[in-house]
């Protein structure tokens, strides 16, 4: 009963530190694993039994392939597409930026993409001269939705997946249909709740002076084109690999820390 109350009690300190902010959030859970085992709660020889190896090396993995992207300049790349393939009105960046927000979150951190997609949210909004709050609420909620359709998308699912050994299209034919309904269920929420400033329109020479914009064309954020093609077939490679794993009877951090590689 002594172990199961200082267990709780070390937790509930853990969630207060990493919320309160008050040390680094990866601190405060070794800190509250080192005490865990420093009290003889945990055996130290058991302590690697408890550890998620494929969970960790599927994040490590994943983590490396999106930061390739990242510094390449990918995510602004396609977010430019995107505005541009919307002509700049705000109904249509809406609800593209949204499935846009879901859909890399389905493949990668959810927290890279919502960061990316913030900062190139404010600053179409900024264009467009419309409050920013509609676009940010919206894509936070469609990225964790988007994140929750595949195996890969949320950590939690990494570790339920590799803990149950289910597969990468399990996820993608159980929680994906569900997933594909609440997203239109949020756009139609955000859509019905902030309607009114999508309704703002830009003139057409407006729209042919942004199109003009050298800051605002797509090869313009493009940091190093070799290398962002390279990530690109690579992050597909391993994408392919995570629905084969089971065909391949490979697991998926193999997958994830190949790309990597």
């Amino acid at each position: 009963m002594y172990d199961k109350i200082v267990s709780v009690a070390v937790l509930v300190i853990v969630y207060i530190l990493i919320i309160s902010d008050a040390v680094h959030r990866s601190i405060a859970a070794l800190l509250g694993a080192v005490i865990v085992i420093g009290l003889g709660i945990l055996p130290q020889g058991e302590v690697i039994h408890y550890i998620h190896w494929e969970a960790l090396g599927l994040i490590f993995g994943m983590f490396i392939l999106v930061a390739a992207l990242k510094e390449t300049g990918f995510f602004r790349w396609v977010g430019l597409h995107t505005i541009r393939a919307a002509k700049f009105d705000a109904l249509k960046m809406f609800v593209l930026f949204n499935l846009l927000s879901a859909f890399l979150a389905a493949f990668m951190d959810s927290i890279t993409v919502v960061i990316f997609m913030a900062s190139l949210s404010i600053e179409s909004c900024r264009l467009l001269k419309i409050k920013p709050i509609p676009f940010l609420i919206a894509i936070f909620a469609s990225a964790n939705i988007g994140g929750s359709a595949t195996m890969v998308g949320d950590p939690p699912n990494v570790i339920l997946g590799s803990a149950l050994n289910f597969s990468f299209m399990d996820f993608v034919t159980n929680t994906g249909p569900i997933a594909v309904i609440i997203l239109g269920v949020n756009l139609a929420f955000f859509y019905l709740w902030y309607r009114k400033i999508f309704r703002k329109k830009l003139t057409k020479e407006k729209i042919d002076e942004l199109c003009k914009d050298h800051e605002l064309e797509p090869f313009h954020a493009v940091k190093d084109l070799y290398h962002m093609r390279m990530a690109l077939i690579i992050f597909v490679f391993t994408v392919t690999l995570f629905i084969l794993h089971q065909l391949l009877d490979i697991v998926v951090a193999f997958a994830a820390i190949l790309g990597a590689t």
